[in-house]
């Protein structure tokens, strides 16, 4: 899980799933918002914009997590920028950082933002869920929206016909269930059947499920076979393409933990052929300026057939 892709899952299942989403965390932007457009993601363009080649200046490219400009159905030039941060347990003082997205983001477009902090993590104890600073007579005030997957409730969430909702549930679930890879597959085979019971488009259905597999991340590749398994038993001929999108998702999975697998070892191997070369070249050195395969021997902690080679050579 520490290696696990969060930023990218986030921005893959919001950009899927973006009228879903807004329904759940801003059901008034949801309302207003035009959904026969697709939103403008501006965060690439707002991160490369903000580098410099100035190492006084220089600051990481993860500004902010996600800027969008939504359409309205007001139509025009009637468009909101959105600012999403998702923010697990990790990172300090998160009001601060929503306050300075903000201003940076309004110094570059000169247009105010609406915030969405998604807490995917528990925060630490008594943090604001506001930014406030006064100096001398001069105040700030800085609210922004929240959602709180911890506080969220599993039976709403899994009674909804929100397809967002039941990745939210599986986001909840995975903290539970993290290192414990039995209650991982009892969660993944549990929201998967509810999955299959939804009456949701086949295309909404793939790739929830992908979503579901990633984010409830199954490290027991006999845990995967069984749930692969469990697929196809489920699925009906209708299902299938479903079926097969994860079994490939896994297949693939296998092949890049291989080769991963297979490249580490191959360097280690590399490495360590190369440290006795250079050992022997060493010897041979030490050997030509008369030292004896004694005193070679305890330098170089080579083996007597490497030494009695270097001394025929």
């Amino acid at each position: 899980m520490e290696h696990f892709d969060y930023d990218g899952f986030w921005k893959d299942l919001i950009e899927r799933f973006f009228g879903p989403f807004l329904s759940r965390a801003l059901p008034e932007l949801y309302a207003d918002a035009d959904l026969s457009q697709d939103p403008r993601f501006l965060d690439k363009e707002f991160r490369d914009l903000l580098q410099t080649s100035d190492l006084e200046l220089h600051r990481s490219p993860r500004f902010a997590d996600y800027l969008l400009d939504v359409p309205l159905k007001s139509g025009g030039d009637a468009w909101v920028l959105l600012h999403i941060e998702v923010q697990g347990s990790g990172g300090g003082d998160l009001p601060f950082r929503m306050a300075h997205y903000r201003s940076m983001i309004f110094d570059h477009y000169l247009r105010e933002p609406v915030a969405l902090a998604l807490l995917t993590g528990s925060r630490p104890q008594g943090e604001a869920r506001i930014y406030e600073s006064s100096l001398y007579g001069t105040s700030i005030r800085y609210c922004y929206n929240c959602l709180d997957i911890s506080v969220l409730n599993e039976g709403e969430l899994l009674d909804s016909d929100n397809p967002f909702d039941l990745a939210l549930c599986a986001a909840k679930r995975a903290v539970l269930s993290r290192g414990k890879e039995h209650q991982k597959y009892r969660y993944l085979r549990e929201l998967t059947h509810l999955l299959f019971r939804k009456g949701w488009p086949l295309g909404d259905r793939r790739d929830l499920l992908l979503f579901l597999a990633r984010i409830i991340a199954l490290d027991d590749e006999t845990l995967r076979c069984e749930f692969t398994t469990m697929l196809r038993e489920m699925g009906g001929e209708d299902e299938m393409p479903v079926v097969t999108f994860i079994e490939k998702y896994y297949r693939d999975l296998y092949l890049d933990e291989g080769m991963k697998k297979g490249l580490e070892e191959g360097l280690e191997r590399g490495l360590e052929r190369g440290r006795h070369e250079a050992m022997l070249e060493a010897a041979r050195k030490m050997r030509e300026r008369g030292m004896s395969i004694q005193d070679i021997r305890e330098l170089t902690n080579l083996s007597l057939e490497d030494l009695e080679s270097v001394a025929g050579n």
